[in-house]
């Protein structure tokens, strides 16, 4: 499995398959605090609350999105995270973004 993923991400050595899946755990953990700290503070605990599925993609994917970028310039992999983020992008339906 971590040859397939060495293969389709385009890296050579473990070391940065680790880097890589390191940058992701932490900006998840660190998207789910901001999430945590956003909705405390505006008083949404309720999980039942309509707005909460919005506000929770309005919060937690941008945030994600840039804690990607942030964690990956500190370990040195931030090409590949901007590589990812367009191919990302672009899969969901923002192709017009990054037209040539």
């Amino acid at each position: 499995m971590l040859k397939r993923l060495k293969k389709r991400w385009k890296i050579n050595t473990n070391w940065d398959l680790f880097l890589i899946l390191l940058v992701f755990t932490f900006a998840g953990f660190a998207a789910k605090h901001t999430r945590f700290l956003v909705f405390e503070h505006f008083g949404f605990n309720d999980l039942h609350f309509i707005p909460w599925g919005f506000l929770f993609l309005l919060i937690i994917f941008p945030a994600h999105q840039l804690y990607l970028f942030l964690f990956g310039y500190l370990v040195g992999k931030f090409d590949f995270f901007l590589k990812f983020e367009i191919k990302m992008m672009k899969r969901i339906g923002f192709k017009w973004l990054f037209k040539k």
